[in-house]
């Protein structure tokens, strides 16, 4: 029979070996990823250092409550090309955040992906969080003491809780228009939600998008959005 060291040395070099692999794995992903991105004419960032991510994610803050971590679980981040078709002097944002949360003896680790463009600062807050009724109703009580917004599409209603600060916005801005584009946008996930706030229309993706021509299509939904957007509401709530 070997010596017990032995076997400590084949353990050592069995985990070095995995370990070794996940590594390698995990890079010939980003590379991949940084490659397709490229090809999209994405400037990309995912060597990151602290002080990188911190600036990176500071325009996003306000969406720290879904990413817990805020800069410390920025992955990778991505800037692309200006949107000629909207604003030339505006490009979108693309990047990725996870963060491991700790429930006695278990974990759970969440992954996002997040797709950004510009609107205007001035803007009111406005939330679409998936939703059912039951769930939507009482959460809206709660938070605000008032019953939800109803628009006029009963689906979109039944499907998405809407928050906001000023239900004129919310109204005036999801038009029958807009809320046929979110309902029956293509490659849309159970998990996306929006956020309008502090410049940015943000959608959020509660997963790792990892097939390349996914991801890229994901990037241009708040763009998109933003250009359903009747031209007159750009000024809405300016100073």
């Amino acid at each position: 029979m070997p010596p017990v060291w032995f076997f400590i040395v084949f353990g050592v070099v069995a985990v070095a070996l995995i370990v070794f692999e996940s590594i390698r794995y995990h890079r010939k992903v980003a590379r991949k990823r940084r490659e397709a991105l490229e090809a999209a004419g994405f400037e990309v960032f995912d060597r990151m250092k602290k002080a990188d991510k911190h600036e990176c994610f500071t325009p996003f803050e306000h969406i720290t409550p879904r990413l817990r971590t805020g800069h410390k679980g920025l992955k990778w981040f991505a800037i692309g090309l200006p949107q000629a078709r909207i604003d030339p002097t505006l490009r979108p944002r693309l990047f990725n955040h996870s963060y491991t949360a700790s429930s006695g003896r278990s974990s759970q680790t969440y992954h996002h992906t997040i797709a950004a463009f510009p609107c205007p600062p001035y803007w009111p807050e406005l939330r679409l969080e998936p939703t059912n009724t039951l769930n939507r109703f009482f959460r809206n009580l709660i938070a605000t003491g008032k019953p939800p917004l109803e628009l006029e599409d009963p689906e979109f209603t039944k499907r998405w809780r809407i928050t906001t600060d000023d239900p004129d916005f919310a109204l005036l801005c999801l038009t029958p228009q807009i809320q046929a584009f979110i309902n029956t946008l293509p490659g849309a996930h159970k998990t996306d939600s929006w956020w309008i706030a502090r410049g940015w229309i943000c959608c959020l993706r509660m997963t790792n998008i990892r097939k390349h021509d996914e991801l890229i299509a994901f990037s241009d939904h708040p763009a998109d959005l933003f250009a359903q957007i009747p031209i007159e509401f750009a000024y809405y709530n300016a100073p």
